[in-house]
């Protein structure tokens, strides 16, 4: 069976030319390892699940598509369906420049170019009514799993039962208690496949609006509302009814899960749904700036002012939601790898002492009947073989290895064999670990320093085509890098646990970086561009005040004072001093 390989690509707002980068060189070495005559099958590799938050959803709608159907269009390091959108063609140029639908009242920037960018590197492709013959990128599984990270301004209930209360006048009855909570963590997903059933402008017109709502940032562009059917994954268990569409409003979907890597793990499960190929499994995290300290010793109990507070909780409660996917896989990780360490020691104990069989076997049968207690006894039977069955898989080498030697002291293996399995499988259904796996993930980042369009809170790409190509190619570096790295590792062949890729050659026609870029001046922007971008910044926050203050006099006072203020904070900025 060949390696399985999910990529979960993370909000950048202008760096997403950096991610860009990265995610060419992976591809394309994938692509060349998969083609090239040494690579057995079980060695090549497929990418079988994409998710995107933010800048990362508009990439990965673009990516999915373009692997599934458009093949060449990946190919070329510097004319390919990522370089194009990132590098070329989102400028501040267009983005100052409203029309169409923009209004000046809703966002600071053209929504509008973003939309004529999804339709040309998206819906293009439906643009003449039938699209051209399907090409499947040498990297691309025969379907791909696309999560697209999203967040739900009005909100999706959903029940909770938190106990049951015994009726006074009726002791022998329960009545159920439930509480309501709303949520706006939202997502969407679905599976392309390589057929004329998914390749259509009507699912991708859906896909491209979806994409573009999670790359919304907050006041830079207008709010999307989005069609949604109460039957899609993200709302089960919630009180939407299944058959019937709902209209919600959709802003940046970084806001609530900028680091899609648990959508990953879902859409990986539901593929691997019985989870016996975890061993093959593998993800990659592409994401501007490392993973780094965010602790903040500039707040204490004296300067703990009302704007001090203020900043420092909205930092806390960003900080704290951004990591919890982390928080969650290394936990997980951590239990798994102590349940294999517990069933190996099980597992040593019965090869010195294979008369202790019995034991394990009547201590095991105790503890699976009170652990599997879901259904009838058919029922639980059924699926306490299921999940022996799965184990038997998962443990081959430490089964037959206790079969072998048991056999040889004269006792029967399988006996033996069969009775430290029920152990583990009690072992695992305590610790509620059936249905995890241990993710091996694999992440391509970069320092601050290192990227152009860090400046101006990662806007800083779209000033300047010059930045967006120079973060495109330590995007590349960095995963050429990575790649080395990994095809040396792997010269001496697959090892367990270890992402095979060895069959390339990476960094076609890559230019050497230029120094310094990363910490680039403004000043060096053009000053009309500059200037041009503070005055629609003033513009904006100055309809703020409108929007929010009736009194004439204290909108007057307020737009003053905001000028003022504002105006000497953006020239600091965008070095207009």
């Amino acid at each position: 069976m060949s390696q399985k390989l999910a990529i979960a690509i993370s909000g950048a707002v202008s760096l997403g030319s950096y991610e860009a980068g990265v995610i060419y060189e992976i591809v394309e070495a994938i692509a060349q390892h998969n083609t090239h005559p040494d690579t057995a099958e079980e060695e090549r590799i497929e990418i079988d699940v994409i998710t995107g938050a933010s800048a990362g959803a508009m990439t990965a709608c673009i990516l999915s598509q373009k692997l599934m159907f458009e093949a060449e269009a990946l190919r070329q390091p510097c004319a390919n369906a990522l370089y194009g959108p990132w590098v070329e063609d989102v400028d501040i140029t267009g983005l100052l420049k409203l029309r169409g639908q923009d209004d000046p009242n809703f966002s600071i920037l053209s929504s509008e170019q973003i939309a004529e960018l999804g339709y040309k590197y998206v819906m293009q492709r439906y643009a003449a009514g039938q699209p051209t013959p399907r090409q499947r990128h040498p990297a691309a599984a025969s379907s791909i799993r696309l999560g697209l990270a999203m967040s739900n301004l009005n909100g999706v209930d959903y029940a909770v039962e938190v106990t049951d209360f015994p009726n006074v006048a009726d002791p022998g009855s329960r009545s159920r208690r439930m509480f309501t909570y709303t949520r706006h963590k939202d997502f969407f997903t679905c599976e392309i496949q390589d057929q004329d059933a998914d390749d259509n402008p009507k699912l991708w017109q859906k896909l491209e609006a979806i994409a573009r709502s999670s790359g919304a940032f907050p006041f830079a562009f207008r709010l999307l509302q989005i069609q949604r059917e109460g039957s899609d994954a993200s709302f089960a268990q919630s009180v939407l009814s299944p058959d019937r569409p709902y209209s919600f409003v959709y802003t940046d979907g970084g806001v609530f899960e900028n680091e899609p890597l648990g959508l990953a793990k879902d859409l990986v499960d539901e593929i691997d749904r019985k989870h016996l190929n975890h061993g093959d499994r593998f993800y990659l995290y592409v994401a501007p700036g490392a993973k780094s300290s965010t602790v903040n010793p500039n707040i204490n109990a004296e300067n703990a002012t009302y704007l001090n507070t203020g900043a420092a909780l909205a930092g806390a409660i960003f900080t704290q939601a951004r990591f919890q996917n982390w928080i969650a896989t290394s936990k997980i990780n951590a239990a798994i790898r102590q349940f294999e360490q517990q069933a190996k020691e099980l597992s040593d104990v019965l090869l010195k002492s294979p008369q202790l069989r019995m034991a394990f076997s009547s201590v095991a049968d105790n503890l699976l009947s009170v652990l599997y207690i879901q259904g009838t006894s058919v029922e639980q039977q059924q699926q306490i073989m299921l999940d022996r069955n799965r184990l038997r898989h998962q443990f081959t080498e430490e089964y037959d290895r206790l079969v072998y030697a048991s056999t040889k002291t004269g006792v029967p293996g399988e006996e033996v064999a069969e009775s430290w399995l029920k152990l583990v499988q009690a072992l695992e259904k305590a610790q509620n670990l059936g249905t995890k796996d241990v993710m091996t993930v694999y992440a391509i980042t970069s320092e601050d320093v290192e990227l152009a369009g860090e400046q101006l809170f990662a806007f800083g790409g779209f000033l300047d085509q010059s930045f967006r190509k120079h973060d495109y190619d330590v995007g590349r570096h960095k995963a050429v890098h990575f790649l080395q790295q990994l095809q040396a590792l792997n010269q001496k062949g697959k090892g367990e646990g270890q992402l095979y890729l060895t069959n390339f050659v990476p960094g076609h026609n890559l230019a050497p970086l230029q120094p310094d870029l990363g910490k680039v001046d403004l000043s060096k922007v053009d000053l009309k561009t500059r200037q041009a971008l503070k005055a629609q910044l003033v513009d904006r926050l100055q309809r703020i005040v409108d929007s929010v203050e009736g009194r004439i006099w204290v909108r007057w006072l307020l737009k003053l004072s905001l000028r003022i203020f504002l105006s000497k904070r953006l020239n600091e900025l965008l070095k207009l001093e």
